[in-house]
């Protein structure tokens, strides 16, 4: 941005600060003449005429705008994927976007990086360190991490789907949540273990069949007390309700 704005403009803005710059607006461009565009240019442009050398510095004015709003909108597309990702915390999605602009800014796409698997790609940009000797990218690696592990189909919501429906037979429709989850776990879990016997019997396992009823007992009446408060609310509500009618009622004969 230093080389097409004016200091004024971003001298007191950083990280995500700098996406609030309206770069676009001619009044904090640097003129023609001003623009930063390398001492082997200038001396390109000045075997140039006046003519040619106002069309060449205004193509690059326009490259430097384009750069600027491509970068803006890449850095607002992580910042959001950053904000939905368990794996990333608030404190870090400032981080995340100003690591995602300095690869930006410095990365070099070749032959090799458009041909190379994504994931090998991605590993060799994050062995990358800064002049301390630390990673560059350590949470940005952790964005990318995660949003590489996302699977890309459906395949494993079928499977769940299909599971459900042969847990919920005609006699068991109405099973709640709680419970349709309980013997999902306990089914993958046997499946992990290949046959039923060869689940261990642990410490937990015992104690957690112990109090199962116990458990079960505690969750029913749990529901039965938030069914009872919903109930009184509502009536509660009806009463207002039935109030503020016989009100209006008496001032309407008034």
């Amino acid at each position: 941005m230093h080389r097409f704005l004016k200091s004024q403009a971003i001298n007191d803005k950083e990280g995500k600060h700098l996406l609030t710059v309206e770069y676009f607006k001619p009044d904090i461009q640097l003129s023609f003449t001003q623009i930063e565009v390398g001492e082997k240019t200038r001396t390109a442009l000045s075997k140039l005429t006046t003519d040619q050398q106002k069309i060449a510095l205004k193509g690059m004015k326009q490259f430097y705008l384009d750069t600027t709003k491509d970068n803006q909108h890449g850095a607002q597309a992580i910042r959001r994927l950053a904000v939905i990702m368990p794996t990333i915390s608030e404190e870090e999605v400032c981080l995340v976007t100003d690591e995602w602009n300095v690869y930006h800014e410095g990365s070099v796409i070749d032959s090799d990086s458009t041909t190379q698997r994504i994931d090998h790609n991605w590993a060799s940009v994050f062995q990358e360190k800064n002049m301390q000797g630390k990673f560059k990218y350590s949470v940005l690696q952790k964005l990318v991490k995660s949003l590489l592990s996302l699977a890309h189909g459906n395949a494993d919501v079928e499977r769940s789907l299909s599971a459900n429906k042969r847990t919920l037979t005609p006699d068991r429709a109405s099973l709640g949540d709680l419970t349709i989850n309980g013997l999902r776990a306990v089914k993958d879990h046997v499946k992990n273990h290949g046959e039923p016997h060869n689940v261990p019997i642990t410490k937990g396992l015992l104690q957690a069949s112990r109090e199962a009823h116990k458990a079960y007992s505690k969750r029913l009446s749990d529901e039965r007390e938030e069914l009872s408060r919903k109930k009184k609310l509502e009536e509660a509500e009806k009463q207002r309700l039935r109030d503020g009618e016989k009100e209006r009622e008496k001032e309407a004969k008034k």
